[in-house]
């Protein structure tokens, strides 16, 4: 391996996360609770006091739960790798 770092590459990927950044729209948030949250108790209050934990947290249940069902209902399941 070289130690040659090629600067046109890493330009190329900021190039593209600039572009992807700059394109993004951002929603209004909605002020109503979802379905997981409903199960745990908590209000729009609580997760807008740490949106990236409570976003990765309930994801990722969310993620397990889907995973689950799949898992128990299709016979051909096999999870990601």
């Amino acid at each position: 391996m070289s130690n040659f770092i090629d600067d046109r590459h890493l330009e190329s990927i900021l190039q593209q996360y600039s572009v992807s950044f700059n394109a993004k729209e951002f929603i209004q948030e909605s002020l109503e609770e979802d379905d997981l949250m409903l199960v745990f108790g908590l209000t729009q209050e609580i997760k807008d006091l740490n949106k990236q934990y409570w976003g990765r947290e309930l994801g990722k249940c969310g993620e397990r739960l889907v995973i689950e069902v799949c898992k128990q209902s299709c016979a051909d399941f096999s999870p990601a790798i």
